[in-house]
Formats: C-alpha cells, structure tokens, sequence
C-alpha cells in the first residue's frame, strides 16, 4: 500500500518505518555485549540467591554464586584500568581510605582477613559502579531502558509477594519477594530506589505515570512486609522532589494535583496498613505519631532476638559516639576499616568488637549508621557528608548541559536518593541491600561517564589523521 508508505516516509523523513518486530531487535542491541550480560548475571543471582535459601532451603554455598560474579566485575575493573591505563578519581579515593582505615585496623589488631572481608564488603558496587563508568559508554536507549527495568523489576517483586501472600505467608519481614528470609530491609531500599527513578522521571517529563507506579507499588509491597518508615520517608522525599520542580518550572498548579494524589494516597493506603499492623503487633499506624512510643521503639536496647541483641535505632549513635570516647584517634578515625563487620560462614569477627558490652554478634537493629560511626570516626563521617555533596554537586552541573530527557530523570532521581544517605544509613543497614546497591552504582557510574565525557568536537575543527589525507 503506497499510502502506507508515504504516511511512515512522513513519520520519519528519508526513511521508511521499519517493521515493529525488526525495530525491536534494533531497539537495544547493547543488550548482547558481554558487560550488559555480565551485569545482568550480578544483578540475576543477587535477586535470586535469597529465594534460593529462603523459603526454598538451598545450602549458605549458593551464595558463591554472587560473590564469583562479583569478583569478576572487579577483577575486570582492575584489568581495564590497567590495559588502558586509565584511573579515574573515584579508584584514587577507594585507595586513599583503604590506606588511612587500614592502618587504624592493623593497630587495633585486625586480622588480615577481616580487613579483607571488610573492604569487600564496602568497596564491592562502587567498583561496580566504576566498571559501569569506564566500560559501557553511552549505549543507546540505556536510561529510557533503565527506568523501565526498575518499574518492572518492582512490580515483579510485589507480584511474588502477593503470591507468598496468597500462599499463607504471615505478613511481616519474611514477605518480601524474592528477598528471602527477613528481606524487608533489601527490599525497601530497592523501593526508595525506584520511587526516586519515579519522581525524577516526573520532574523532567511532568508525566506521573511512573511516579504514580512507583509509590503504588512500594504502598502495597510496604502494607504486604508491614513497612511503617516507608509511608514517614516517602513524604519528605516527595516533598523534596516536589520543591525542585516547582522552584526550576514555577508552575504551581502541581501544587494541587500533588497535593490531591497525596490525599487520595493516604486514604486508601493507611486503613490497609492499620489492618496489618493489628494482625502483626495489635497496633496502628497513628501509634507510631505518639513521641513517647517513638522514643521508646528507636532506643529499645537489650531485646535477644535469636541469640542477637537488637539495640534501637536511636540509640545505635548514641552508643556508638560513648564507644568512639575511647580517645581522641579512636575518635577520628575509629576502630579502622572492617572492624565492625563479621561473617558467619567465614567465621570472622571485626576488632571493634573486642570487649563490647553487647556481645560479639549483635544487630545494630538493622542500620548502618551506628557501625560506620564506629569503623570510620568523625573523619569518616565527615568524608561520607562531603562526598555525598560532590556527587549532587556533579549531578546538578550535568543537568545545566541539558541532558536527554531519560538521562536526566535518572540523575534528579540519584540526586534524591543521594541526598536522603543519611537517612538511609540511619534507618537501615545498607549493606544487605545488594539490589539497590547495585541499581545506584550502575547508574551513577552511567551518568557520571556522561557527565565527565569530553563534548564532541565540530567536524570543521577536527583534526584529520595522516590516513585521511590520502
């Protein structure tokens, strides 16, 4: 049909549309290059390995899986520094903080081994991000598919929980998708995550169908594992996306469907999480605005919990900064890298443990904050502030160059994620959200590669090679 085709000619001048199954092969051919497919592996067994040992009973072994997948993205990010002869600044940091705390570890006699696991475990996706930054370049299409994938990959983890659900699961920490066993902490950062892709999407777009998506679907996966600090930290964090658009647009009729979409929110959603919260603890989410429960629920301290004591979130700090008072390098510096770690199946313990009033292994109720205080000092602290700035800083300096509209709905929502670290460090432990670790390296190394890549140059001015002149 020639109309046909003079109507596709007119869609796309000079050219001809091509076929809708052909134009999906060639949507994303980056997908078959072997950095795509090895981060896809990473990312596969870290959703999969937690399911596989729980509720499915797999052995503490399947988890080498990760961990050699892991070693590789290292191994191969070494190995590209090397043969290019390229080290970005961020390696130069890793270095520098493996050299300071790794001399504070060795004098608070630290084995060898626990500074190693240590390292890993702190160092392991920002190598990935590193990876991301030198090896992948600018594919096209990655951020649109990007945000997709992190949509998609949250309403798959609620459909699962729902399913566990159905199945008799009670609701709880162990209703947590593929998390496996007490996977409500992975599960809401991945949340967060995706919540912040949600709203800068909405902020470059003005669109609200992914944010729309995103808080509905971390709502319903946070009523389902009884997730109160999602419904307390979604607020700031939307209000704070809301305050940014508002200021660049000045449009403020958004006030009033931000406002309306807020309201309707709550309606539906805090019955829903009133009725769980019955079932699980006889509670209700207006309890948890009582200042007096709020005190005593952040600095309970002393409650075994298989044979662990949970000390509060409020008062991890607290002992932490008493324990810091040891003197004054203890105070700067801290215990030194790995200190505060351990591992089970390695039977290793940190150093920071040594005479710890609370026992070798115990849960600082699940954040990192009070271990981080203990491990790095005030230095560490204050190195952790200023690195959180850079990297805004460097964010908000490649929106100014007025990025395509995916690339910056990812780097306002790594803007968001970024500036809530503390909250985050403080509420949860980070180092068991290996998913999410995994999504905000990947893309603030795709994005900070964008930002840091030289303009390209006009073909008038280019300089021709000696081949060209032949």
């Amino acid at each position: 049909d020639m109309s046909d085709i003079a109507g596709r000619d007119h869609l796309y001048p000079g050219t001809m549309e091509p076929h809708a199954e052909d134009r999906a092969k060639a949507r994303y051919p980056w997908m078959k290059q072997w950095w795509f497919l090895l981060l896809a592996m990473l990312f596969i067994s870290e959703a999969t390995v937690p399911f596989l040992r729980w509720p499915i009973g797999m052995p503490k072994a399947t988890m080498v899986l990760t961990e050699g997948i892991s070693a590789l993205v290292a191994a191969l990010t070494f190995a590209f520094m090397l043969t290019k002869d390229r080290i970005p600044k961020g390696m130069l940091v890793i270095l520098g903080i493996t050299l300071v705390w790794g001399i504070v570890a060795f004098f608070e006699g630290q084995s060898l081994a626990m500074f190693l696991w240590g390292w890993w475990r702190l160092f392991l996706y920002p190598l990935v991000g590193l990876f991301t930054y030198l090896v992948i370049g600018d594919p096209k299409g990655f951020a649109g598919w990007f945000i997709k994938f992190c949509m998609g990959f949250l309403a798959f983890e609620v459909v699962v929980q729902i399913i566990m659900y159905l199945l008799g699961f009670p609701p709880g920490d162990d209703l947590a998708g593929t998390f496996g066993w007490h996977g409500v902490n992975p599960f809401t950062m991945m949340a967060f995550f995706v919540a912040c892709m949600g709203l800068g999407h909405w902020m470059v777009t003005n669109q609200l169908k992914y944010m729309l998506l995103a808080l509905s679907l971390g709502a319903i996966a946070s009523v389902l594992n009884v997730t109160k600090f999602y419904f307390f930290a979604i607020v700031p964090l939307s209000l704070t996306a809301f305050v940014l658009n508002v200021g660049q647009s000045g449009r403020l009729r958004k006030l009033i469907v931000f406002v309306s979409l807020s309201l309707l929110g709550v309606i539906v959603i805090v019955p829903m999480l009133d009725a769980q919260l019955a079932i699980k603890d006889n509670t209700t989410l207006q309890d948890y605005l009582d200042p007096d429960m709020v005190m005593r629920y952040i600095m309970t301290t002393k409650i075994n919990t298989n044979d662990a004591t949970y000390i509060g979130r409020g008062y991890a700090p607290i002992y932490s900064w008493e324990r810091l008072q040891r003197d004054t390098t203890t105070m700067l510096f801290g215990y030194g890298l790995g200190s505060r770690s351990s591992s089970d199946a390695l039977g290793l313990v940190g150093a920071g443990f040594r005479n710890d009033v609370f026992g070798t292994f115990y849960d600082i109720n699940s954040t990192t904050l009070g271990n981080w205080m203990l491990e790095y000092g005030l230095v560490g602290i204050g190195l952790f502030l200023g690195m959180i700035i850079w990297i805004d800083m460097q964010l908000f300096r490649y929106l100014k160059t007025k990025p395509e509209p995916d690339k910056a709905a990812i780097a306002y929502g790594l803007i968001l994620f970024t500036s809530f670290w503390p909250v985050w460090i403080w509420y949860h432990n980070v180092w068991s959200a290996q998913i999410m670790k995994a999504l905000y390296w990947i893309s603030l190394g795709y994005i900070l590669r964008q930002a840091f890549a030289p303009p390209p140059r006009p073909a008038s001015s280019r300089v021709r090679l000696p081949h060209e002149n032949r």
